[in-house]
């Protein structure tokens, strides 16, 4: 592409000898156009790397003024204050560094000295104005990269050598004469910096996408841990639907067949997301099985003990119910949603939640269970889903179908809009 747009940028005037003595020019240009379409499409792939973009900016600029030298033997002294501030961020994404004062105070002299070469530039004249940029940008890139060749690790390092380079050879000559040909120190250093950033960043690369492979690996055992930890209960009346809002979720529920013949079924919800949430999730079904009493306000405080000095400021919700053979029904709540009666809430006010306070006292609450008749225990991730007008699923849309199967109530919420894992739990009492 760059040679077939040679013979439309020559003017047919020019001779074989002109082409010949511009030769070096076409060349750079084309390695920096090929080095920043290379660019451009590695970061496609893996987006997180913000130095690939910038550097495919800064070098798509570079071939553009080796064209125009290749055309008319003059530089296009208009971008390079561009060129500064496109290689400063360059520097700053590849050596990690997050944006501050120096790197605004960067872009605010590179857009004057852009402003103010604009007259001389579009008339062909020198470049008054554009070697303070190109100076302080090279001395701040030089600074970044000698503290990271410093302290840096390994990679860094090397980064910050081929930046502190590149960056000299930036602020350096334009163009000098060898053995009759023009060459140009800052386009042949980007094309040497180029190749040197272009296989330590893809060597970051895939390290960075090794490191997510691992991650993911890690969640994934995590995610089927804590689905064998939240088994399917062993009573055809009782049905309950997880759907965590990432790999592993902050939601629990856990439901035993008592000796009496009745059940002790959980719902609960930890503050806190992803694997730290899944832990403490891990933490409280282990405390639950090991559990001395059957009691729901018993139950409820063993686990706040468990829990109390151990959360780092988080909080975990719970409600906890004993079903008993006959159809009454205890139920404790540690600042849960109420449950949901045939339709209607029940009146189960919630103390304080788990991991708050050690001394936290729980009140039970006893109702009557009909054949028949369903509770349901959600968590706060079915009334909290919102859809893309910001409307929530809420509380008159959960109680309105609170009598469907744990699924139908799940799928509900999800189709609304999930941003929160959902836990659903219904108890049926058998016919009489």
């Amino acid at each position: 592409m760059i040679f077939a747009l040679s013979f439309l940028l020559i003017p047919g005037s020019a001779n074989t000898e002109t082409m010949i003595d511009r030769a070096p020019a076409l060349g750079l240009a084309g390695v920096q156009f090929s080095l920043g379409l290379s660019f451009l499409l590695v970061w496609i792939d893996a987006r997180e790397q913000d130095a690939f973009v910038w550097l495919a900016a800064f070098l798509a600029l570079g071939s553009a003024n080796n064209l125009y030298r290749y055309a008319g033997g003059g530089d296009m002294t208009l971008i390079v204050p561009l060129m500064c501030g496109l290689l400063y961020e360059t520097a700053r994404a590849a050596l990690r560094i997050r944006r501050n004062w120096a790197g605004y105070a960067i872009w605010i002299l590179d857009i004057a000295s852009f402003v103010l070469q604009l007259p001389s530039g579009l008339a062909g004249r020198g470049e008054t104005f554009i070697r303070p940029a190109t100076l302080v940008t090279s001395a701040l890139v030089v600074f970044y990269s000698i503290r990271a060749i410093r302290s840096g690790p390994v990679e860094i390092r090397l980064i910050g050598w081929a930046l502190a380079v590149y960056a000299t050879l930036f602020a350096g000559p334009v163009s000098i004469s060898v053995l009759g040909w023009q060459l140009y120190p800052m386009s042949i250093g980007s094309a040497l910096f180029g190749f040197i950033l272009l296989a330590l960043l893809l060597r970051r690369s895939q390290a960075d996408r090794l490191e997510k492979q691992r991650l993911a690996g890690e969640l994934e055992a995590a995610r089927a841990v804590q689905q064998l930890l939240l088994r399917k209960p062993d009573s055809a009346l009782i049905d309950a639907e997880y759907r965590p809002a990432a790999e592993v979720g902050g939601d629990f529920w856990q439901a035993y067949a008592l000796d009496d013949g009745g059940h002790l079924v959980a719902v609960g919800d930890v503050s806190g997301k992803g694997l730290k949430a899944a832990m403490l999730v891990s933490l409280i079904t282990g405390a639950f099985r090991n559990r001395k009493s059957d009691a729901p306000s018993a139950v409820l405080g063993e686990l706040n003990r468990v829990l109390v000095g151990g959360m780092d400021g988080g909080f975990v919700t719970a409600i906890v119910g004993r079903f008993n053979p006959g159809g009454r029904v205890t139920i404790a709540n540690a600042g849960h949603l109420s449950p949901y009666l045939e339709g209607s809430e029940l009146e189960a006010a919630g103390g304080l939640p788990l991991g708050l306070d050690g001394d936290a006292k729980y009140v039970e609450h006893e109702f009557q269970l009909n054949p028949g008749e369903q509770i349901t225990l959600v968590s706060d991730g079915v009334v909290e889903a919102a859809n893309p007008r910001g409307e929530l699923f809420g509380f008159e849309r959960a109680r309105e179908i609170s009598r469907r199967p744990a699924q139908e109530i799940a799928e509900a919420a999800c189709a609304w809009g999930q941003n929160d894992d959902i836990t659903v739990v219904t108890v049926r009492r058998g016919e009489a």
